[in-house]
């Protein structure tokens, strides 16, 4: 679930009402909670898929918009992003 909440979060200005949707998904990480993966936190985490594949997160590539390139490179990898 953290891995999944980490994706999630590098997004979340792109998701409207993101921590309302997400909480129910962080109170799983906790220490001491059992984790029982029950209908409420299943809602949160379709919802979330949902709207990580739906507009306006993603759209077709479109040239008269202004372009990124961000690199990185760390121990001999080399990395980038086209934004």
């Amino acid at each position: 679930m953290q891995l999944f909440l980490g994706f999630c979060n590098f997004y979340q200005h792109f998701i409207k009402n993101y921590s309302r949707i997400a909480r129910p998904l962080s109170q799983l990480t906790y220490k001491d909670r059992p984790f029982h993966f029950n209908t409420v936190y299943r809602q949160a985490f379709n919802e979330l898929k949902k709207r990580l594949v739906s507009t306006p997160l993603l759209a077709h590539f479109n040239l008269k918009w202004p372009l990124i390139l961000e690199t990185d490179a760390l121990d001999g990898v080399i990395a980038s992003v086209y934004s």
